[in-house]
């Protein structure tokens, strides 16, 4: 079946698992990877109408701070005094700090109970965030070809200085599909949409393929006796399916901010609920037999 009809007979009812169940592997991971493109593609549009203002903003603190953005065959540099080292706060709760070479001290880029920013130097553009452990996680935004030294890890404060010796200043072009110095506005709400997108894609995909799995595994083992004829690949195919529902209705947490659930605890209940509706009613359309005598007993 296609995927839409596949979808809004999910959404509308259970009677459509009687065929599903023994449906390709192969194709209901495929409906699975285009219902999660589709949330996450949901919440990135709920949400850029949130950020756009704030970028914009934002880009107009940089200009006002660096007069504007410079790029040449040397790498990325604020238009006025490249020589100076500048810190400065956008919105957001978001720190710049820009590098000149030769910086001798790393400024308190976090002050402030800020968690997330941008270390820049003319080589290196990296997207920061402060982790629970008071580790800070870097994002490569813009780089050289010759920064083959920068790993996508976490680093510890006093390794960040170093870091950014070493990997900022090769002296080499960024590399960067255009040339955005009269359009950082843009640039950065294509970064920000990108980022969004896929943070939001990668745990969806992921938790789901979990969940499904464990579930799975936990229902084949628990009726393994009264489903003979469902294996666990046509259970896993089930929750697949069980989890359309479950994730539609999640997305809309953090597309909207809402509160009291996250995804992750909203995507777990409703799954978990539909998925025990659709093996009860499996169960029950297999084993006839097994009803008409319940019954039976239960005239007795």
């Amino acid at each position: 079946m296609k995927f839409f009809t596949v979808f809004f007979g999910v959404c509308k009812g259970t009677e459509i698992f009687f065929q599903l169940f023994r449906q390709s592997l192969i194709r209901a991971l495929w409906h699975l990877l285009l219902l999660s493109l589709i949330c996450a593609t949901f919440i990135t549009g709920i949400k850029s109408f949130k950020f756009m203002s704030d970028i914009d903003t934002a880009c107009n603190i940089v200009n006002e701070q660096c007069g504007g953005v410079s790029i040449t065959d040397k790498g990325i540099f604020p238009a006025v005094e490249p020589e100076k080292a500048r810190l400065f706060q956008i919105p957001e709760g978001m720190s710049v700090c820009y590098l000149p070479k030769g910086f001798t001290q790393l400024p308190d880029f976090d002050r402030n109970e800020v968690d997330e920013g941008i270390l820049w130097t003319p080589g290196l553009v990296i997207n920061w965030i402060k982790t629970q452990s008071n580790d800070y996680f870097f994002l490569p935004v813009m780089y050289s070809e010759l920064n083959v030294g920068l790993q996508l890890r976490s680093y510890q404060k006093n390794e960040i200085a170093e870091v950014m010796k070493k990997n900022g200043y090769s002296g080499a072009a960024i590399n960067i599909p255009y040339n955005f110095s009269d359009n950082l506005s843009m640039a950065v709400k294509l970064y920000v949409t990108w980022r969004v997108f896929v943070w939001n894609f990668i745990p969806i995909i992921f938790q789901a393929i979990l969940f499904i799995a464990i579930f799975s595994l936990i229902f084949n083992l628990m009726s393994a006796k009264r489903l003979k004829t469902v294996k666990l690949r046509d259970l896993f195919v089930l929750g697949i399916y069980a989890s359309f529902p479950a994730m539609v209705v999640a997305s809309f947490f953090p597309a909207l901010d809402l509160p009291l659930l996250s995804y992750n605890e909203a995507y777990l209940l409703g799954f978990t609920c539909y998925l025990m509706v659709i093996i009860n009613r499996i169960e029950r359309r297999l084993n006839p037999v097994e009803k008409n005598n319940n019954e039976q007993n239960d005239l007795f």
